[in-house]
């Protein structure tokens, strides 16, 4: 088999790579191990529903001119937006807080849970707002050295200097210029360096601190249907351009030749030549696993990517099925410091609404019924069992093989959360790091 271009991996980077190959008419395949294609974006059916492997907060996406160059409003992509984005909840019962995008309704938020910290918000937006800003251009620009300084210059040069001072500095030194209490500035640590497995004191990890500011410029959404809604539709703009995928097709090495790489050969034996060779994928097993003797122009880079640690996943992640509605312990004070806000136990339809236009979740044996995680409060209930699909970076435990230390932490952090949670879950399953 012969394809002008190659792309390995179906997760969202290489289905948009994929689908912007060959909205541009060039014939393209692209290569997923996995049966179904959109990687750690996927929602995936399990015990009778839909779970998503992932977060389904999708924010920076949305700034992005991908829903609209590859048209995926006309296959099907389609947004819900939370009243609050997100509601912090901490382990030593202190006051929770909602994150909004309007400034106003988060200033009010912090002044009702933690009103000395309100001066430092203020401080704090009028320095992120002109990074947050430039970071938006910057992901607008297409990538190119020229370019990206062009928008630098074209911006306010406070932004374009903040930005590269942030850059170099540790999350911890950025926020300790406006913020004295943690339970303002963890939540951003919890979804950023923690996310990319490193300590918020680490020097580069500063531009973590835009996360505020970025959400007040781009409103978070989350898909009908769940995360998997943004990849099916990127998939059906790819094959309605003519592109080819091939899933469930493990690729086990490069073909190189003559001091380049020539395609890619599965483990089924099959080659498939190409001219040019898109990985979307782990780089390591790129680099350590599928080059064999690596061109001499190449030999460096692979040599440093074989002497660099595989590192645990830095997820573990709970999915379940509920009887019935919980009610957090959390919500009266929630509902109290933000009028209009409700928190959880939405009607049937919001549910089915939820479950996306093939009319909800399924509701196996009298009809429980799945609550999609919002927030931090919200992504454990109780490990009884333990099975799913296996993706990087986490493991699907066999039935039994949770740790009784981790599952003991693990259903503390639940009944703190919300008493009575593991009661109501009929069926549920558990992701570790690996």
């Amino acid at each position: 088999m012969r394809a002008p271009v190659v792309v390995v991996g179906g997760g969202h980077n290489g289905l948009i790579c994929a689908a912007y190959l060959a909205r541009a008419g060039i014939d393209t395949v692209l290569v997923e191990a996995r049966d179904t294609v959109g990687g750690c974006a996927s929602t995936v059916s399990d015990l009778g529903a839909r779970f998503n492997i992932c977060n389904c907060d999708h924010t920076m996406i949305r700034a992005m001119p991908v829903i609209d160059e590859l048209e995926l409003g006309e296959h099907g992509l389609r947004y819900l937006e939370a009243e609050a984005g997100f509601v912090n909840v901490f382990h030593d019962d202190s006051p929770p807080w909602a994150s909004f995008h309007e400034i106003d309704r988060q200033l009010d938020s912090l002044a009702a849970s933690y009103p000395s910290q309100v001066e430092g918000y203020r401080r704090y937006l009028e320095d992120a707002m002109p990074v947050a800003e430039l970071v938006i251009a910057m992901a607008r620009t297409k990538p190119s050295t020229s370019g990206m300084i062009g928008t630098a210059l074209r911006r306010r040069a406070s932004g374009a200097a903040r930005l590269l001072d942030w850059s170099r500095r540790s999350a911890d030194d950025v926020f300790s210029r406006y913020f004295d209490d943690w339970h303002v500035t963890m939540p951003v640590v919890s979804t950023g360096p923690t996310v990319w497995g490193v300590h918020p004191s680490w020097p580069g990890t500063g531009l973590a601190a835009a996360a505020f500011a970025t959400r007040h410029l781009i409103k978070t959404g989350r898909p009908v249907g769940g995360s998997g809604a943004l990849t099916d539709a990127i998939a059906a703009s790819f094959a309605a351009a003519g592109g080819v995928v091939r899933a469930g097709s493990r690729v086990t090495r490069l073909l190189v030749a003559g001091g380049r790489v020539d395609g890619v050969e599965l483990a089924d034996g099959t080659r498939i030549e190409a001219a040019a060779v898109v990985a979307a994928c782990d780089p390591h097993r790129v680099f350590v696993d599928w080059v064999g003797e690596a061109p001499a122009a190449a030999r460096r880079l692979v040599r440093r990517w074989h002497d660099r640690p595989v590192h645990d996943g830095y997820e573990s992640k709970i999915d379940a099925v509920l009887d019935q509605l919980p009610r957090y312990r959390f919500a009266e004070a929630i509902e109290a410091a933000c009028p209009g806000v409700d928190v959880l136990e939405p009607h049937d339809r919001g549910l089915a609404l939820a479950g996306g236009p093939g009319g909800g979740p399924r509701r196996p044996r009298g009809g429980p019924r799945r609550r999609p995680a919002h927030d931090a409060g919200e992504r454990a209930v109780g490990p009884r069992r333990c099975h799913g699909p296996r993706r990087r970076g986490t493991r699907a435990q066999p039935r039994g093989a949770v740790h009784p230390l981790r599952a003991r932490r693990r259903l503390a952090v639940v009944d703190r959360a919300r008493p009575m949670a593991r009661s109501l879950a009929r069926d549920d399953r558990v992701h570790l790091p690996r």
